[in-house]
């Protein structure tokens, strides 16, 4: 046995003995829950080849299954007592469940179990789904967030809906909800009332950035498990005829998802000249900083100011601006594309080196635009050399209506495009030829509803990437997993052992695995 295998067997022996005296949550669901796609599990049956899953609307008798017609029934393989469910389940209904195993004959069924699933929040909207004959889309749900400023419901609403529109999860946060997430664990990542966020489907928080730091717009995951935030930074700056003026600007802040202390910084205020500000909107909300998403590829930060109509690249090692594309302004600090796009959001490199933006299109040609003269896009962009030196659209697709706000665009894996007009309220998956392959609307726009940003997820439930076993708890089973395969990887080979991808089996492995411990 390897040195640090012999290290951990005390403790694989000790979680070993936590898992044998029963402290667990299964079987499940026996909550109140707010999806209609759910996880079923039950604990192991000996014998059992197989395994069946009946699912009941439950009537409140002491029998709910006595004359009932199933809405879910499924046979399981005995070597995975659960099951995820994606049909038969509907808001606003309670239902009983029980699983049997299957050996030679049936075996006895287990206890009835119950379980709710709630009803939609109050003000949640129909929407319209349209698609164009003979183009595919891409699977999956399609997740987003919706506020209405008429009041039309209180807060926000985090969503996730079919390819049909029929939703499948929803929750209200009642302090409203901005750029909303799934992340690789299963959980959320999102926004709200000055934090960030990480919470389960339910809402039960999980992490929370600290108070004191006002986090709006953007909060982004980084691969060593941090979070990337934009917060409110606010500086006198001096006036070239005497005194001073008050600029509103913006940290980005990497706050470290265990301790919650500043793992790293960058500063507006230190790195843009505050003579550059744009004469229609002034210095009282100077950059209106809006996005902000660390790449692994090129190991940068990207940064996203609306109102200086820029995309700045940040080396992540030295904190150096790699360049600032965007307009030229009074200080010439732009490095190029002038006219490109403008108070733009969004932006995200691809693997291909270009980068897609949504640009809402405010200050085309530097010319302040109307509701009759405006245009908004999502673009991609191509640069020229390393590090860029020019930049030149090489796609574009022109939204039906102009949004002087908000707004999301994201290239899909099958080469689509999903696109936001957030204050049109519409998502759009476009291909590649720009015809709109499929579509989604609410029943009105802004301010009845709006969209801030929308994301094409491939599953609602996902497995925890360190749960090796797949019995949906990271525990000491998976931790012997992992210890089994330290440094066992061989090159070009997928290792599930390997979490972060660099090739080996390590001690960075491990912490991802111990820091999800329990979930």
């Amino acid at each position: 046995m390897k040195p640090l295998r012999m290290a951990f067997a005390v403790v694989i022996a000790a979680c070993t003995t936590v898992a044998a005296t029963g402290q667990t949550t299964l079987p499940r669901p026996s909550e109140v829950l707010n999806r209609t796609h759910v996880m079923f599990q039950w604990l192991p049956v000996d014998g059992a080849e197989s395994y069946e899953l009946v699912v009941v609307v439950d009537d409140g008798s002491g029998d709910p299954f006595a004359g009932a017609k199933p809405v879910v029934s499924a046979t399981v393989p005995a070597a995975m007592p659960r099951t995820i469910v994606t049909e038969g389940l509907s808001f606003g209904t309670e239902y009983a469940w029980r699983a049997r195993g299957i050996g030679r004959r049936p075996m006895p069924w287990g206890p009835t179990r119950h379980f709710e699933v709630a009803a939609l929040p109050a003000g949640f909207p129909d929407v319209n789904i349209s698609t164009t004959k003979g183009y595919p889309i891409e699977p999956g749900l399609t997740m987003f967030n919706l506020r209405s400023p008429a009041g039309l419901f209180v807060g926000g609403l985090a969503v996730a809906v079919d390819a049909i529109g029929t939703p499948v999860w929803a929750v209200n946060i009642p302090a409203g909800v901005g750029d909303l997430r799934l992340l690789p664990n299963g959980h959320v990542l999102y926004e709200s009332n000055g934090h960030g966020i990480e919470a389960t489907l339910e809402n039960d928080v999980v992490w929370q950035s600290p108070d004191g730091y006002n986090v709006h717009h953007e909060v982004s995951p980084m691969p060593n498990g941090n979070y990337l935030a934009l917060v409110h930074e606010f500086q006198e700056v001096p006036l070239p005829g005497g005194g001073t003026t008050t600029y509103n600007g913006n940290r980005i802040i990497e706050f470290d998802h265990v301790t919650n202390e500043v793992a790293w910084e960058w500063n507006e205020f230190d790195n843009f000249s505050t003579d550059d500000y744009d004469v229609t909107t002034g210095t009282g909300d100077w950059t209106h900083s809006n996005a902000v998403v660390y790449n692994p590829l090129d190991n940068s930060v990207y940064h996203s100011a609306r109102h200086l109509s820029r995309v700045t690249r940040i080396d992540y090692a030295t904190g150096n601006v790699v360049y600032m594309m965007g307009f030229e302004m009074q200080s010439g600090d732009a490095d190029f594309g002038d006219n490109l796009f403008s108070f733009q959001h969004a932006p995200q490199l691809l693997p291909n080196g270009h980068m897609m933006l949504f640009d809402n299109g405010n200050r085309r040609d530097h010319i302040d635009q109307t509701n009759e003269t405006g245009m908004s896009k999502a673009i991609e962009l191509a640069f020229t050399g390393d590090p860029p030196t020019s930049a030149e659209i090489v796609w574009e697709w022109t939204l039906p209506l102009y949004n002087f706000a908000v707004g999301d665009c994201d290239r899909l894996p099958g080469g689509n495009t999903l696109v936001v007009g957030g204050i049109t309220s519409q998502i759009f998956e476009v291909a590649p030829d720009k015809t709109v392959a499929w579509s989604l609307e609410t029943p009105t726009a802004f301010p009845d509803y709006l969209i801030y940003r929308a994301e094409r997820i491939h599953s609602l439930l996902l497995p925890i990437p360190p749960d090796f076993n797949g019995d949906e708890h990271v525990d000491g089973a998976d931790l012997g997993l992992l210890l089994a395969a330290w440094g066992d990887c061989e090159q070009g080979v997928y290792c599930p052992a390997d979490l972060n991808n660099d090739g080996t089996v390590n001690g960075a492995d491990l912490g991802l695995l111990l820091a999800a411990w329990g979930s």
